[in-house]
C-alpha cells in the first residue's frame, strides 16, 4: 500500500503553505526548510496546478514568485515535496578535533570559555618554526594581527597596542629626556619648566643641611643654637639664640631721645603731650572730660533773641521747640553769645538749647 505525504514509521506530513491571494502581490513566503528548486514544490491556485518555471519560480530567498500578480481572493496551496527532518542536537562533549577538517571555521558570535578555562592556540609540534597569531579580517582593508614570534619570543602586532603610544621604556615618553643628560646613580626625574619635560636631577634635600642656603658644615651647630642669616655669605649659619652683645640705650622713659621731662618736671596726674615746636613729648595737663550743657525757656510770643554761652556756633547748638528740632541758619542764627529765632516762639512753647562740647 502506498502513502501520500506520510511515512509509515514516523507519520511526518509534507509541509504545506496556504494563502488567500492578495491583489497586486507576486511573492509569497514559504516555510522552512525552503525548497531546493521549483520542482520541489507543488503549487495549486483555485484547484489548478501551476507549471514550474512557466507559472512560477523561486526568488533569491527561495520564496514562491508568480510570473504575474494575484488578483485577490484566490486559494493558493503550496505543498513541499519533501518531508521535514528533525535535526538532533549534538550531546555535550561529542564534537572533538577529529570532526574538523583542515578548513577555516567562521564563528557567528564571540568565542567564550568556561570561567577559569584557557583559550589555546597551538601548532601540532613541540617547537613551532613559524609565527603563530590571531588575525582580524578587516575586509577590503589591511588585516590586523597579533602574533607570537618563536624566534624572538615576542608578541608582535602591525598596529599600536593601547592608547598611550606603546612606550617600551621611560625614555620613550614624550615628556621625559634622559638622553641629553644621562642619569647617574641616585638621581631622580625633576620637572624642567623651561623645556616642559622631566630630566635627571638630584633628589630634594632630606635634611636642612642639604639646602643650598644653609651652612652647618663650616661651623657645626651646638645645643640651643638657631639658624641666623649671614648677609655676607648669603646663607643661614648656626648662632646663639640671644645676642649677648646687645645693650639697652635707654633704661627710663626720660632717656628716650624724643621725650623731655627735665626742662619741666612732670606733676602728679600730668601726661606726656607732643610739643610740635620742639618735636618731643613734654609733661602737660590731661584734657578735661567732654560734656554738654543745656538751657530751657518758655516762649512769650514776642522774644526772639536769647543769650547763650560764649564760643558756640549753629553747628554745635541743638534747638528744640516743643520737642521739634529746628534747622540751623534757617530757623535760627547765632552771633557771638546771642541766638536769634527767625520767628519768635509762640506763647507757652517749650524752648530747649543743648550746647555740645567745643
Amino acid at each position: 500500500m502506498s502513502y501520500i505525504g506520510y511515512d509509515v514509521g514516523f507519520q511526518k506530513a509534507f509541509t504545506m503553505d496556504e494563502f488567500t491571494g492578495t491583489a497586486g502581490v507576486s511573492v509569497y513566503p514559504l516555510s522552512t526548510p525552503k525548497p531546493l528548486n521549483e520542482r520541489s514544490i507543488l503549487v495549486v491556485v483555485d484547484g489548478i496546478v501551476q507549471k514550474p518555471f512557466y507559472s512560477y519560480t523561486l526568488d533569491s530567498n527561495s520564496d514562491l514568485k508568480f510570473d504575474g500578480t494575484t488578483i485577490g481572493g484566490e486559494m493558493i496551496t503550496i505543498t513541499h515535496l519533501g518531508r521535514p527532518v528533525t535535526m538532533g542536537v549534538p550531546s555535550d562533549g561529542s564534537i572533538v578535533s577529529s570532526h574538523f577538517s583542515n578548513i577555516d571555521i567562521t564563528f557567528p558570535a564571540n568565542i567564550q570559555t568556561g570561567q577559569g578555562d584557557e583559550l589555546t592556540f597551538q601548532y601540532d609540534s613541540t617547537t613551532p618554526t613559524a609565527t603563530q597569531g590571531i588575525i582580524w579580517d578587516r575586509g577590503g582593508g589591511t588585516d590586523v594581527y597579533l602574533r607570537y614570534n618563536p624566534t624572538t619570543n615576542i608578541l608582535e602586532s602591525n598596529v599600536t597596542i593601547g592608547s598611550g603610544g606603546g612606550a617600551s621604556s621611560i625614555d620613550d615618553l614624550t615628556d621625559v629626556d634622559i638622553t641629553t643628560t644621562a642619569p647617574t646613580t641616585g638621581q631622580v626625574l625633576v620637572w624642567n619648566a623651561t623645556n616642559s619635560e622631566f630630566e635627571p636631577g638630584a633628589p630634594a634635600a632630606t635634611s636642612i643641611g642639604g639646602l643650598s642656603d644653609v651652612d652647618i658644615t663650616t661651623a657645626a651647630p651646638t645645643a640651643g643654637q638657631v639658624l641666623k642669616w649671614n648677609a655676607t655669605n648669603s646663607e643661614f649659619e648656626p648662632a646663639d639664640d640671644v645676642d649677648t652683645t646687645l645693650t639697652l640705650s635707654a633704661e627710663s622713659i626720660g632717656a628716650l631721645g624724643d621725650v623731655d621731662i627735665t626742662t619741666s618736671t612732670p606733676a602728679d596726674g600730668e601726661v606726656l603731650k607732643w610739643d610740635a615746636a620742639n618735636s618731643e613729648f613734654v609733661p602737660g595737663v590731661a584734657a578735661a572730660a567732654l560734656s554738654y550743657s543745656s538751657s530751657t525757656y518758655i516762649g512769650n510770643g514776642t522774644l526772639a533773641a536769647y543769650a547763650i554761652p560764649t564760643g558756640h556756633t549753629v553747628d554745635d547748638v541743638l534747638v528744640y521747640l516743643n520737642g521739634v528740632a529746628q534747622v540751623p541758619t534757617t530757623d535760627y542764627t547765632i552771633v557771638a553769645t546771642v541766638l536769634t529765632f527767625g520767628i519768635a516762639p509762640l506763647t507757652g512753647q517749650s524752648i530747649v538749647f543743648r550746647f555740645l562740647p567745643v
